[in-house]
């Protein structure tokens, strides 16, 4: 069976109807991230801001496991007890309530849970962690991890952790990836444990030990999925622990 993935989508506030000219909320996700996760195998699901108790009998047996997507804005700080130190766009307050809430959902009810970029950021807010809220300004001699250009282009090295969950799925130390975004973790939540660095130190991979797959990477793999096959094993390792978790609820 095709397991059945979760996905936290990205919100505007309001567009401009062309019919009514109000405001209209919408919910999206880039297709990318929809196709990584169906030529892995599974069925992706895009999951309303809804209450997370409305969502809780999913978690029981329709839901096998759960993707976090990157973000064009920053979680709110407050989230993890600083005061705003930039004046970058700030996420929705309705996405970070609802991310936090379906990650600490996910961590009770063990469901697999592939993270990216900005959402890896949420998952370590939201266990208990925080944030570097600028790389550029705060550590000052970090590679620039936001280049101009697509962000399809690799950029930098990872150095990933032996022994790690992340090494045995992609079954090397090192290989290139993509880059982009201006924040980074500062304190990893204490359940999680770092698999992956990029040269000048930043945390590039998270993962939770004691889970079968509890994953976090800061790149954007569903850009490179196609042509990288490190990229590859790591949707296809979140789907096969996802349809092993489908097995188990049937």
């Amino acid at each position: 069976m095709k397991p059945v993935i979760g996905i936290s989508p990205d919100f505007h506030s309001g567009e401009q109807d062309g019919a009514i000219g109000s405001p209209s909320p919408t919910y999206y996700v880039p297709e990318r991230y929809m196709k990584a996760v169906e030529q892995a195998g599974a069925i992706p699901l895009i999951l309303p801001y809804a209450h997370i108790n409305t969502l809780r009998p999913l978690f029981a047996k329709q839901l096998h496991g759960v993707m976090m997507i990157g973000s064009g804005s920053d979680l709110n700080p407050h989230c993890y007890g600083e005061p705003p130190l930039y004046s970058y766009p700030i996420m929705s307050k309705a996405r970070s309530e609802f991310d936090i809430a379906l990650t600490k959902a996910a961590w009770k009810a063990n469901l697999p849970l592939l993270s990216i970029c900005g959402g890896m950021q949420t998952v370590n807010v939201a266990l208990g962690g925080s944030l570097i809220q600028d790389i550029a300004t705060q550590l000052p001699r970090a590679k620039n991890h936001k280049p101009d250009g697509p962000v399809a282009r690799t950029t930098h090295s990872i150095a990933i952790v032996p022994k790690s969950h992340l090494s045995k799925i992609v079954g090397r130390r090192r290989f290139r990836v993509n880059s982009c975004h201006h924040q980074a973790l500062k304190t990893v939540a204490p359940q999680l444990t770092v698999s992956a660095v990029a040269p000048d130190g930043i945390i590039e991979a998270i993962e939770a030990p004691m889970c079968t797959f509890f994953v976090g990477i800061q790149w954007h793999p569903e850009h490179l999925y196609e042509c990288s096959e490190p990229n590859q094993l790591i949707f296809s390792a979140f789907v096969r622990a996802s349809r092993r978790h489908a097995a188990t609820t049937h």
